[in-house]
């Protein structure tokens, strides 16, 4: 799976652990922070680049990590997206992919408000077609910029900077215990800071059942076309693999030579039986109805700035649910396979597109939640490079 070109920058000192594990981010003190820069209203580009590493952490589709960063002049961060990591047959709109930059945009907000720095997001209105799929060997594209300064706003409590670091998906059944009438109400609040961005939260269980029902149809739907298995067959990895994107099996739960098999099944290396493809569907399908809840992120329109919303208030929702210790699972099909979204879309009686769709809950055997994290590449390998002289305006 190749990366975007890099142009690889040292590290801040005593950031990162000494194995380089991404998610072993040592969370600095305020003061420590400031040693990275020579002080002033505007982050150094040793301040932008700690920040960026909470950016890689955020909530990814297939773990593919498409976000790109650029440190720009006066202490802002460009985000861009890579159309090599934007998948042609499950996200061939580039929705996923964008929704994905935008919990990264989130969670770099979030982490710099941490240490009391203001922020400003201008996004780019990107056409389309510059966001789906391409293996061409070209620049990616730049979604946003994000201004940060020093403000008079509060700082935002650390504690979401320790839930940045347990974060993690997690694909099981739930214990269908209710969700807490009180982080519901504080879902609804963060949700609704961002106009043209709407959050329904789906507790009854009959219709927990027919989202179920929903994921499941989806699922085989996309299971069965050839493109679509092979392609989650590239990113679905065995638990050796060694690259920093995709799934292991280990982070579903399953064993090595379950992973192995899965892996070589889907892409057509090995015969991957029809009950066994109707069981990875049903699994999604168990996961809906075990949930406390189903949240559904829906636009008022289908563009850059509101699937960039979206990724920030799902990041934000994720955060807060994991402060509370409820995990959270994402379900993409429901989005992207169209029948599947406007048979959800007249569930919820919204002329809004269905955007994100994600269940929280406790897992039902505790040691589902605390499977390993997803591997994720390292900053350096991140970072888009500066624009040469004949690129430059």
């Amino acid at each position: 799976m190749n990366l975007a070109p890099v142009q690889p920058a040292p590290p801040p000192a005593g950031v990162s652990s000494s194995d380089g594990d991404p998610w072993q981010l040592r969370l600095l003190a305020q003061e420590e922070l400031e040693a990275l820069g020579p002080g002033g209203p505007r982050p150094s580009r040793e301040q932008l680049a700690y920040f960026c590493r909470f950016g890689l952490l955020a909530p990814t589709t297939h773990n593919t990590v498409p976000q790109r960063f650029r440190m720009a002049p006066e202490g802002a961060l460009e985000i861009w997206l890579d159309r090599g990591a934007v998948l042609p047959a499950s996200d061939a709109q580039g929705r996923q992919a964008s929704v994905s930059a935008g919990c990264a945009i989130g969670q770099i907000a979030l982490a710099a408000r941490c240490y009391g720095y203001s922020t400003r997001l201008e996004v780019e209105a990107v056409p389309a077609e510059q966001l789906r799929p391409s293996k061409e060997k070209e620049r990616p594209v730049r979604l946003a910029r994000l201004e940060l300064s020093r403000g008079d706003e509060a700082k935002a409590d650390r504690g979401w900077l320790s839930a940045m670091l347990d974060r993690r998906t997690t694909r099981a059944e739930y214990d269908r215990s209710p969700l807490d009438p009180a982080l519901a109400t504080k879902m609804k609040a963060l949700a609704a800071q961002r106009p043209g961005v709407g959050l329904h939260l789906i507790a009854d269980a009959p219709t927990l059942f027919v989202l179920g029902k929903f994921q499941e149809a989806a699922d085989v739907t996309v299971l069965n076309r050839e493109a679509f298995a092979r392609e989650l067959g590239a990113w679905f990895l065995p638990n050796d693999a060694s690259s920093p994107v995709g799934m292991r099996g280990r982070e579903f739960g399953l064993g090595d030579e379950a992973a192995r098999r899965i892996h070589r099944g889907l892409l057509g290396l090995e015969p991957l039986l029809p009950d066994e493809v109707a069981g990875m569907a049903k699994g999604s399908g168990l996961g809906m109805r075990s949930a406390s809840a189903v949240a559904v992120i829906t636009c008022e329109r289908d563009d850059t700035a509101h699937r960039i919303a979206a990724g920030q208030i799902f990041c934000e929702l994720a955060l807060l649910l994991c402060r509370g210790g409820l995990s959270t699972a994402m379900h993409a099909g429901i989005v992207e396979v169209e029948s599947a979204n406007l048979a959800l879309r007249s569930r919820l009686r919204t002329a809004r597109r269905p955007t994100v769709v994600f269940r929280m809950g406790r897992p039902l055997r505790p040691g589902d939640g605390i499977r390993p994290h997803a591997a994720r590449p390292r900053l350096e390998e991140l970072l888009v490079p500066e624009p040469t002289r004949q690129e430059i305006p």
